[in-house]
């Protein structure tokens, strides 16, 4: 006889089946999972006798969209309290606003992150079992380890548990009585709140993140969950609030993200990231009718320390490099890695050629300057190609060519130097 799964059920929705696929690989080891490709099929599942612990629902389907079902889920006894996290591409502040008014849990913004998946559908899956057992014993109350806090109609607190006081450094005592607003961190403003309560009032729901501050003073992300509790008259007794503490998933969602657009040894921003900014750029300066300049930089005799010094070594004189180069430029321009010994910058709002010049020249200054690497003395130097918006180009493409071009023209002056790309020296192939 074949034991039974115990594991959470969880139903994926969405009518394109490799988004479907997608969920189901990073799901399938973890859960149950039921899968449905229309809205009105996924009704059909929800209204099975199992019904799922957690709706994954995709927003944009034909016939009947995320919202639609969303509305039948909340209006169906069974299914009115199961978790439901909306799948979209759409991140305005008016769709999430929508979807907390109408009841949904969460959102999250394709293309889906697993890991983030993976967070959030765990945080819902334990709020609701928590919640469940709320309603039978106050003993889940002290051994669970999301902070839980109840408050009266007022919002004066009548009790916390444990992991609130741990989390927030307050003793029970000295919190019970007075209001959440004694661990506010100030960073929300009257229209988080206003909002707050207006989903509260018209859902008895408010799901989102919000920063808090502990009694020493530190503060801290949390995903709160808020629940208005009615009695069997339809008056409102209390409110119940459900948190963790989220830093770790900030700071791994903060990591991603530096992964994608900053060079990991260097710190500096990568040519993705440079070319957005570079592309934002292109819009302000045509739109105001402003120069700005792409410096390609690479170094001299780079290869040698490699080669005589080993690769560590090599690895630290980059750091050092990038060092001295965010100090050779303004606060609001940018300075970027290419990859190996390349580097490239971005000088803002020009208001002569001459500037790019001048930048130029501290560069090559700062970089002819012997470095210490690991106990060694080193010097190296620069040869750098300048093109200018919009005389050498006007896309990321064009100025990047032609700064590059200039760059090896510096090469051959005999390095140490810096070129302005010329059209005479480099005819274009265009």
């Amino acid at each position: 006889m074949m034991e039974h799964d115990t594991r959470p059920l969880l139903l994926l929705v969405d009518d394109v089946p490799a988004n479907l696929h997608v969920l189901v690989s990073i799901l399938q080891r973890e859960y149950r999972l039921k899968t449905a490709t229309s809205g009105r099929q996924a009704l059909e599942i929800a209204a099975r006798k199992e019904t799922p612990d957690l709706v994954l629902l995709d927003i944009m389907m034909p016939e009947m969209d995320g919202h639609q079902v969303l509305e039948a889920l909340r209006a169906a006894p069974a299914t009115r309290d199961v978790p439901v996290i909306f799948l979209t591409a759409d991140t305005s502040d008016e769709a999430e606003v929508q979807g907390l008014e109408e009841g949904v849990d969460d959102f999250l913004t394709k293309p889906i992150v697993a890991p983030v998946l993976r967070a959030r559908v765990k945080a819902h899956l334990q709020r609701r079992q928590m919640e469940k057992q709320l309603q039978l014993s106050d003993q889940i109350l002290k051994n669970t380890l999301e902070g839980i806090v109840i408050t009266d109609p007022e919002t004066r607190i009548l009790d916390v548990n444990p992991a609130y006081c741990r989390m927030m450094g307050y003793e029970a005592t000295e919190v019970i009585g007075k209001t959440p607003k004694v661990t506010s961190s100030g960073r929300h403003d009257a229209d988080f709140y206003r909002e707050m309560w207006t989903s509260l009032d018209r859902n008895g729901r408010w799901v989102g993140e919000v920063w808090d501050r502990r009694k020493d003073g530190s503060e801290f992300p949390k995903w709160l969950s808020i629940t208005a509790i009615y009695n069997n008259a339809g008056e409102l007794t209390n409110y119940v609030g459900v948190f963790s503490d989220i830093s770790v998933l900030k700071t791994a969602e903060e990591n991603l993200q530096r992964m994608a657009f900053y060079d990991a040894l260097t710190d500096l921003p990568n040519r993705t990231l440079y070319r957005d900014r570079v592309e934002q750029e292109l819009a302000v300066s045509h739109r105001n009718n402003l120069h700005f300049a792409v410096i390609f930089l690479d170094l001299d005799r780079f290869k040698a320390v490699n080669d005589t010094l080993g690769h560590d070594a090599g690895d630290e004189l980059l750091r050092l490099v990038a060092r001295r180069l965010r100090g050779s430029i303004r606060e609001s321009d940018t300075v970027a890695r290419q990859g190996g010994d390349e580097f490239m910058a971005l000088l803002r709002d020009l208001r002569q050629r001459e500037d790019a010049a001048c930048v130029a020249a501290n560069i090559v200054e700062a970089l002819q300057r012997p470095f210490e690497v690991l106990g060694h003395r080193v010097e190296i130097g620069t040869s750098i190609g300048i093109a200018i918006y919009p005389e050498h180009g006007r896309d990321f493409d064009a100025l990047s060519r032609h700064a590059d071009m200039a760059m090896y023209q510096a090469k051959h002056a005999g390095r140490g130097t810096f070129r302005f790309y010329s059209e005479s020296e480099f005819p274009l192939a265009e």
